[in-house]
């Protein structure tokens, strides 16, 4: 009942999309050499609530430089600094149900290597969900972006499950459980109406984090992405 989404559900997890890529097109844009992760957090939290969306089921997170490497840190007064990389992960609410979407700012022009990393990870995402349609199982899924990370030798980095479920939710996380994962050793078929947040994200310690995720919806013919917010290492000035 919960893996496969009424038409009902559906329109509200289209709704918390539209928050949720709202808030990510907000956090990026506020992201700048100077800023407080708590100041960023703010706007997007004011963002989402005024483009009515709820309280959040978590986060925003918003996170600096090597906390990032922590991934799930709630945000702090920690100063984006030159050469810092962001980590934005966005979930948006209505009528509680989510939907979320993860970014990446670099302060400053990102070196050669940052860049070639996060090609590496929206190339992981891009392979994810193309690999998502009706009768596909999870496994194939999370072995196509699990296979990008690992030929470019960032698998030691890469510790969590490609996808996991998204519908109802409520503090603190905004996932389904054990509804649905996509995940290695999950030989289950994709339905259309089941709804993913798919998350390859990379952590390395002293260093941070990198990663992009959108929610993506199983569709008769394949499948649909829900969130809105350009894909690419964002850089502010």
């Amino acid at each position: 009942v919960r893996a496969i989404k009424s038409a009902a559900e559906l329109g509200y997890t289209r709704k918390a999309a539209e928050v949720a890529s709202i808030g990510a097109r907000t956090a990026v844009a506020a992201c700048r050499e100077g800023r407080a992760e708590n100041e960023v957090a703010g706007l997007t939290y004011h963002a989402m609530l005024t483009a009515g969306g709820e309280h959040t089921s978590g986060g925003p997170y918003v996170i600096t430089g090597p906390r990032g490497a922590s991934a799930h840190m709630l945000p702090e007064r920690a100063v984006m600094e030159r050469g810092h990389n962001v980590y934005l992960e966005i979930g948006g609410i209505y009528n509680r149900y989510a939907a979320s979407c993860m970014r990446m700012v670099s302060i400053g022009q990102p070196s050669s290597e940052t860049k070639k990393i996060a090609e590496v990870m929206i190339s992981a995402l891009t392979a994810i969900v193309a690999a998502i349609k009706p009768g596909a199982s999870s496994e194939s899924a999370d072995t196509a972006g699990r296979g990008v990370i690992e030929k470019a030798g960032l698998g030691d980095y890469f510790h969590h499950r490609v996808g996991y479920s998204m519908g109802c939710s409520f503090p603190p996380g905004w996932g389904e459980g054990t509804v649905a994962d996509i995940a290695q050793g999950n030989t289950k078929p994709f339905e259309p109406g089941m709804v993913f947040h798919c998350v390859p994200c990379i952590l390395i310690p002293d260093w941070g984090c990198m990663g992009f995720s959108e929610t993506v919806l199983v569709t008769k013919t394949g499948s649909e992405v829900l969130t809105d917010c350009p894909r690419e290492l964002a850089v502010s000035p």
